[in-house]
C-alpha cells in the first residue's frame, strides 16, 4: 500500500496529456495527502531543463502512473516518460481515462 512516506523522492509520477485529461485544472486536487507526487518534489522552474527534471522525477519515483487517454501514446513526451519508467524497472500502474 502506498500510504507511507518515502524519504527524499516522490512516490508517484503521473504521466498524462493535458488536452484530454483536463489535469491542468485539477493541479494539486487529486493527490492523496499521504502520497507525495513527482510534481510536488520536483517543481520545474522557468528556464529549467524539463527533460532532465522529468527524468530525475521518474528515476526517483516508486510508482509510474500513465493516465491512458485516447491519444496518450501519440506524443513523443508521453512515450519518453513511459519508456524511461520501463527502463528504470518502475512499477507501472496504468489508469484508463475517458473524458466525459
Amino acid at each position: 500500500m502506498l500510504v507511507s512516506p518515502v524519504q527524499g523522492g516522490a512516490q508517484l509520477f503521473l504521466s498524462y496529456r493535458v488536452p484530454e485529461t483536463g489535469r491542468k485544472e485539477q493541479r494539486g486536487d487529486c493527490t492523496v495527502p499521504q502520497l507525495k507526487s513527482a510534481l510536488e518534489s520536483h517543481d520545474i522552474e522557468g528556464g529549467a531543463s524539463w527533460v532532465q527534471t522529468i527524468q530525475v522525477a521518474i528515476t526517483d519515483c516508486q510508482v509510474f502512473i500513465p493516465v491512458c487517454s485516447k491519444t496518450y501514446g501519440g506524443t513523443k513526451w508521453t512515450l519518453r516518460e513511459l519508456h524511461a519508467a520501463d527502463v528504470a524497472n518502475k512499477e507501472i500502474l496504468p489508469l484508463w481515462h475517458r473524458r466525459i
